[in-house]
């Protein structure tokens, strides 16, 4: 089952450091999984994201689990007009910076997660390894067997690469999903919009964020940003 608690570990040292009461972000949240395990571990978390069906299947979840989890539906660009500004931390993990179109767009959606943050809070954003991707091109990404909702899920992806590094790469993912020992086969296509790590940096730059940390590098498949409100 995927708790979230891999995800939660990662993120450990960061969030056990705030201090009591201390309010967190996550700004990408999707289906809750990451908000979830925060909740568990006692934080105060909000979760947010542009999909009404995911804050739809979220608010199922915590409320099936007994956790109380405000979430809302909203871009990041609109993020001030749905939550508090004081949050200590905003989160914007699982690769979901890829939805901007642009580096212009990308810069809007960062000054909407920092108009909600405290003076000195921290944006922690994780992303894919473009550049690595594009340098690749693996054709297929095949990922171990796991659970979704008690159902066994295979899932793979199919990358159509564009001629032009600049342009969108456009996925399918694939979801062979087994149960009674049957096979219900979904698809759902993505659109990335690709980007490099000097891109990002610069974009955050441009929003008002100051780089703390980072583990990129030219071979991870994918890194960690870590940048300040200033």
């Amino acid at each position: 089952m995927l708790s979230g608690e891999p995800q939660y570990a990662s993120l450990r040292n960061v969030l056990e450091s705030l201090p009591p009461r201390g309010r967190i972000l996550d700004c990408a949240c999707g289906t809750w999984i990451l908000a979830s395990a925060i909740a568990r571990h006692g934080h105060m978390v909000v979760g947010t994201d542009a999909s009404e069906g995911m804050i739809r299947v979220a608010r199922a979840h915590a409320e099936a689990d007994g956790l109380d989890i405000p979430f809302h539906v909203c871009t990041w660009e609109t993020l001030p007009q749905k939550c508090d500004r004081n949050f200590d931390i905003a989160l914007c993990c699982g690769n979901s910076i890829f939805h901007c179109s642009d580096s212009s767009d990308m810069v809007r959606s960062f000054r909407g997660i920092r108009s909600v943050l405290n003076v000195g809070g921290r944006l922690i954003l994780d992303t894919r390894n473009w550049e690595k991707r594009l340098t690749e091109r693996t054709r297929y990404t095949h990922f171990d067997p796991r659970s979704r909702a008690g159902k066994r899920c295979a899932p793979i992806y199919i990358w159509n690469f564009p001629r032009k590094k600049s342009e969108p790469i456009r996925v399918e993912v694939l979801l062979p999903i087994e149960h009674e020992g049957e096979i219900d086969l979904h698809v759902h296509p993505i659109v990335s919009h690709p980007f490099t790590f000097k891109q990002l940096q610069t974009a955050l730059a441009e929003a008002g964020f100051a780089v703390m940390e980072n583990d990129y590098s030219p071979d991870r498949d994918w890194y960690r940003v870590i940048a300040n409100n200033t």
